[in-house]
């Protein structure tokens, strides 16, 4: 081709194996175009232009996608291969003759959020699109295309647009509804509201401490062996006064023979009660000593009463457990 031969002409390149690289695969880019094989063809020479961006790689990768029908690349490549020309190239009017007859036949689509839409990623084709590119007329391949927006916490909503050649559309796009929770998934866990108490049963009275009662006992027993021996030493007296009385005086006619011996008989009675009302006294002290001593520490509680009188004696205990 005519067109194709007049801008085979590379300018100087930077050395190394790139360019080597970048030439080997130009001429096989050249050798398809000549065959018709134009998917083997644009391969080589986009391979080409990534190591070397020389204009005539540029300017023959641009005619090679026209003739697959990607004006929108094709323009694209003309206009890059445009730049790379000094300004007094004699390739450029012909650059941008073909620039010039593509312009007005690539599509263009002008994607906007729609007004209330969250900040959401939208991507064409799969290609995600920077926010940058949002509100720009960007050139699109006559044909259908695929445009997707997806935001956190929101369903992904996609859209099919089909583009004709010369088409200048703009297009509001926004996610979908929010998200609901899976129904598969684990609901949140519930907040933990601890169980209200019970109300407690009164606690029963604490057990009254158990006294020790064995000093008490001791104490008590103590005093009733001193009432014995008070009681034993009495009787022995009034022994006595008995023996003074049966040799002084005569009991069936109630006389005797001296004040001495009446004073006796008198005095000896007395004390003759009185030992036996100390002895009992002090043989139930005794008995109530020995008690608290044996019943120390023990849930009981004794109640000891005692009287005595001239003639008499009483001693009552009480033990309620």
């Amino acid at each position: 081709m005519v067109c194709a031969a007049a801008v085979t002409v590379q300018v100087p390149a930077r050395a190394g194996d790139d360019r080597a690289a970048a030439e080997a695969l130009f001429g096989k880019g050249r050798e398809a175009a000549r065959r018709g094989d134009l998917e083997a063809a644009c391969g080589a020479f986009e391979e080409s232009a990534r190591l070397e961006a020389a204009p005539g790689t540029l300017y023959n990768l641009g005619d090679c996608e026209e003739k697959r029908g990607h004006i929108a690349a094709a323009w694209q490549w003309f206009t890059e291969t445009l730049t790379k020309l000094p300004v007094a190239d004699e390739r450029r009017p012909l650059v941008q003759k073909r620039i010039a007859a593509l312009e007005p036949r690539v599509p263009t689509l002008t994607l906007r959020l729609a007004p209330g839409a969250p900040d959401a990623v939208v991507a064409r084709d799969g290609v995600e699109l920077g926010p940058a590119s949002l509100g720009v007329a960007l050139p699109f391949e006559p044909g259908k295309h695929r445009i997707v927006v997806y935001a956190p916490g929101h369903e992904e909503r996609g859209e099919d647009v089909v583009l004709v050649e010369g088409e200048h559309r703009e297009l509001a796009v926004a996610p979908g509804p929010e998200t609901k929770p899976s129904a598969s998934a684990a609901p949140p866990p519930a907040a933990v509201v601890p169980p209200r108490p019970k109300p407690l049963a009164p606690s029963p009275p604490p057990a009254a401490a158990h006294a020790d009662t064995r000093t008490l006992g001791y104490v008590v027993g103590g005093v009733g062996v001193a009432g014995i021996g008070t009681a034993l030493a009495l009787g022995a007296v009034a022994l006595g006064k008995k023996s003074t009385v049966a040799d002084h005086c005569n009991t069936a006619r109630g006389t005797c023979d001296s004040q001495a011996a009446v004073d006796a008989a008198s005095s000896g009675s007395t004390i003759a009660t009185a030992s036996t009302v100390t002895f009992i006294v002090g043989a139930a002290a005794v008995g109530v000593g020995a008690y608290f001593i044996l019943t120390s520490g023990k849930s009981s509680e004794t109640t000891l009463r005692a009287g005595a009188g001239v003639g008499s004696a009483s001693l009552r205990l009480t033990h309620v457990f």
